[in-house]
């Protein structure tokens, strides 16, 4: 993780330092570049030298039997690296995640939040957790209909997620953990 602190143009510097001959894309939102150049940043320490691309619905790819996954939020930026698919979600609270829950959330799910004194710690798990899934995958997944968790309490640090959609069937191990305020969820593929 990096909590981009730096100004643009510092970042731009320490960017140019590793990726010489890769222009930063014309990016239209200081936010986005920030978060591009920190993601690529992060990549370079983890694996040097190692170019990234995307896939056409966006998922970043490396080679070398290396999975990726990026998140962003506020002036944080997070990356998990592992030999099989990857997804990380880092999110803070926010009182819009109680206002969409039924377009992320099942029955179960939304009866759970409804019985928890603190609802918000319950779909932040909820929601970053799906979000770590879809990452997994890339592209073509129903939140609330093809994902379930399996959760007593919204701060354990292992959880599961059962997945049954147009990627067939997959039971994911979730790890969660908290720094400061925000929540971090990731998974792999499982076997």
């Amino acid at each position: 993780m990096w909590h981009a602190t730096e100004s643009l143009d510092d970042l731009r510097r320490k960017y140019w330092k590793i990726y010489t001959s890769t222009p930063i894309p014309d990016i239209k939102l200081e936010k986005r570049e920030r978060e591009y150049i920190v993601g690529r940043l992060l990549l370079h320490l983890v694996l040097p030298n190692q170019p990234c691309s995307q896939l056409p619905n966006g998922k970043p790819i490396v080679t070398g039997g290396w999975h990726i996954s990026f998140s962003h939020t506020e002036d944080w930026v997070a990356l998990a690296v592992a030999d099989a698919p990857v997804g990380i979600d880092i999110q803070g609270p926010d009182e819009k995640l109680l206002r969409i829950a039924t377009k992320f959330c099942g029955a179960r799910e939304l009866a759970w939040l409804e019985g928890l004194p603190q609802p918000m710690e319950g779909a932040l798990t909820i929601w970053s957790a799906k979000e770590a899934v879809f990452k997994v995958y890339g592209e073509n997944i129903e939140f609330a209909d093809e994902m379930r968790t399996h959760l007593q309490h919204p701060s354990q640090s292992h959880f599961d997620v059962m997945y049954n959609g147009d990627h067939g069937e997959a039971h994911f191990r979730m790890h969660q953990m908290q720094h400061k305020h925000l929540r971090i969820v990731y998974t792999m593929l499982p076997d």
